[in-house]
């Protein structure tokens, strides 16, 4: 199958199943409403009492702000609440916890210390880490679901989908545990290493524009190793599903193979859906920096806004997975026709001859 037909027939699958898409959507507002919920309760009881609301409304004030995180030392989540929040810099955040892998260190530490101390060690997750875990766990149910529908020919039920996401999690929670641990080893030791090699590499330039470009690869780099594992266990879900396979190991290998003996249509399939994100994400910025939050409307329609990307997200990640899923049964059923028609077609011309 080419890229083209996957990438169509993936996003025709997922424009049948919207109610799918808006299930994961509901989930990650559940998710956030772990952060947003006390967050709001600290903001009222910090503005309420005074006559910050309107001054707040045209303008972030830095004397406001510095007060109230003084004022909650110990809450971790108003601790995580900084400039990061306004326009485009919570995608600079992003990239930076992803090019750093903070959040996986944390999860690794503490996942290191359960599975082979038998320990709780809660020093290794903050608020962060721990939404983190959670989104991960929400998503290797919801992954089942998604591979699963996007699988089978015929339409699948909500609680079909709801079924397939119980039945796969299990498997595809051990490939999850394989991916940290890979991603633990790329941060932990490649990319540690890397950095502290470029302090040494760069430490008599008189420069720091070497360095600053050192680290710009160093990011491109680490960004695409990261892609391409996500890409070799995208694949191992599938075979997981599609042949129903029960070792995590084996189905990571054949995840591999797949993407090695089809690197072009994999990766180029997997780039032209995360050109797509990036596109959104950039629609959603020039959009919201459009819209001046100075009145209840404002806010309500910036909240409206910023929804509709997430739920874009939640879209994008199942459009990954169909089109990946209709790419992989694509390749297969080409597979099995050249092998029947390698097959059956000298005996079809020796029956002609006689």
């Amino acid at each position: 199958m080419t890229l083209r037909a996957s990438l169509s027939l993936g996003i025709r699958k997922v424009n049948r199943t919207k109610r799918l898409v808006v299930f994961a959507w509901s989930v990650n507002v559940l998710l956030a409403l772990v952060v947003a919920g006390p967050m709001l309760k600290a903001l009222d009881e910090s503005i309420a009492p005074t006559v910050m609301e309107e001054q707040l409304l045209d303008q972030l004030d830095v004397n406001w702000f510095e007060t109230f995180k003084a004022d909650h030392p110990h809450n971790e989540i108003v601790r995580m609440f900084g400039y990061s929040i306004l326009g485009a810099a919570p995608f600079y955040e992003q990239l930076d916890a992803l090019v750093s892998g903070r959040v996986v260190k944390a999860l690794g530490g503490f996942l290191g210390g359960l599975l082979f101390e038998f320990r709780v060690r809660p020093e290794h997750l903050d608020i962060a880490s721990v939404l983190m875990l959670m989104y991960v766990l929400a998503w290797t149910y919801l992954s089942g679901g998604f591979v699963g529908v996007y699988a089978r020919e015929h339409r699948s039920s909500f609680t079909e989908f709801l079924q397939l996401g119980a039945h796969y999690f299990g498997k595809f929670f051990r490939l999850a545990l394989i991916q940290m641990v890979l991603y633990g080893l790329l941060f932990g030791l490649l990319v540690q290493w890397v950095s502290t090699s470029i302090r040494v590499w760069t430490a008599q330039e008189p420069s720091e524009a070497t360095a600053f470009l050192y680290m710009m690869v160093r990011n491109v780099i680490t960004v695409l190793l990261v892609g391409l594992i996500t890409l070799c266990f995208d694949y191992a879900k599938i075979r997981m599903v599609v042949e129903s396979r029960v070792s995590a190991l084996a189905a990571l290998g054949a995840g591999v193979r797949f993407v090695v003996k089809h690197p072009l249509r994999t990766v180029m399939l997997a780039m032209s859906l995360a050109a797509l994100g990036v596109a959104c994400a950039a629609v959603f910025v020039v959009l919201e920096a459009q819209l001046r939050q100075s009145s209840f409307w404002m806010i309500l329609a910036v909240f409206v806004l910023q929804q509709l990307y997430v739920w874009s997200r939640q879209w994008l990640r199942a459009a990954f997975y169909a089109a990946q899923t209709a790419l992989y049964q694509g390749s297969v059923t080409e597979v099995q026709g050249a092998t029947v028609q390698a097959t059956t077609g000298p005996h079809h011309k020796d029956r002609q001859h006689e």
